[in-house]
């Protein structure tokens, strides 16, 4: 990335620090942003906050986070509104369109998944009920029980409901989900939670069709379907957000790509339709033959 969150210093505070294009493992943060004011790098504090940032400015989201790094022993941490200068709109269309790579090339994506706002936090406690007593032959007795643990994957989870996560979370190359119960964990392999409840929620593989421009096709249609039954803030951002997954997909086909639809299956990438209209209805700065035109869930 351009800039990384330095956690490494021997006291609370951090800095912004300007890699210069150098190596290193980094961490990425993948959180809601929410109603609430959050913490953000501008022009006006770009220089301040390579000299310091006090940790206690920071969010609740974001000082769990730069604690989960210092644990793991990651020295870097990517933070999109403070690794990104928001008012600056060359900035902004700069490392926007490098996104997808500073999630693809992180050694962990660290996942705020409970929480809707930078106030809800990683952390969760969730206390163990303790029932003691004696046995019917006087012997004294304790158990633990707790709450059965619900699966992690939720359509509400304030995180998973949201656009641009939609990316993050496939482009990383493995990520920790903190949840309101347990902390489930992807990868390029596998997923796995306490829960045991096993699902693979990847957005296909290439395995299943001969035809390599198929099977491509295929799972483009899935991730379009699963993508847009989430939620954007602005509707524009809508082929903005998903731009990361179709430059991954670009470099494995050789095709043109085209407001949301490919050149070499452009006939059945056109066979898509619309269930369940949102408002606005329509978004008029894509061609009315894409299926980015509409706001609502599309099927092929």
């Amino acid at each position: 990335p351009t800039r990384v969150l330095d956690v490494s210093g021997e006291g609370p505070d951090i800095i912004l620090y300007e890699t210069e294009s150098e190596s290193a493992h980094y961490a990425c943060l993948s959180h809601c942003w929410g109603a609430s004011q959050i913490i953000q790098t501008t022009e006006e504090s770009l220089e301040s906050f390579k000299e310091r940032i006090i940790i206690s400015e920071l969010s609740r989201t974001f000082q769990d986070a730069v604690q989960i790094v210092r644990q793991l022993g990651i020295k870097y941490l990517w933070i999109d509104s403070l690794c990104i200068i928001q008012d600056s709109p060359k900035d902004w269309e700069r490392e926007s369109a490098r996104m997808a790579s500073v999630y693809a090339n992180s050694l962990v994506t660290i996942a705020a998944t409970k929480s809707a706002s930078g106030d809800g936090g990683c952390f969760s406690f969730n206390p163990d009920t303790i029932i003691q007593g004696l046995t019917k032959d006087k012997l004294p007795y304790m158990t633990y029980a707790r709450q059965k643990i619900l699966h992690w994957y939720q359509p509400h989870t304030p995180l998973l409901g949201r656009g641009w996560v939609y990316q993050e979370r496939l482009l990383s190359p493995r990520i920790v989900h903190f949840g309101n119960q347990e902390l489930p964990r992807e990868c390029m392999e596998e997923t796995t939670c306490q829960c045991s409840g096993i699902n693979d929620y990847a957005a296909g593989t290439l395995d299943r069709y001969e035809d390599v421009t198929i099977s491509l096709a295929k799972i483009w249609h899935r991730m379009v379907r699963e993508y847009s039954f989430l939620k954007l803030t602005r509707p524009s951002d809508k082929l903005t957000a998903l731009s990361g997954l179709a430059a991954q997909m670009q470099s494995n086909r050789q095709a043109k790509y085209i407001a949301g639809l490919w050149e070499d299956t452009l006939l059945s990438d056109l066979l898509w339709f619309q269930l369940y209209a949102l408002n606005p209805p329509h978004i008029s700065r894509h061609p009315s033959w894409s299926w980015a035109s509409v706001n609502g869930r599309i099927h092929f």
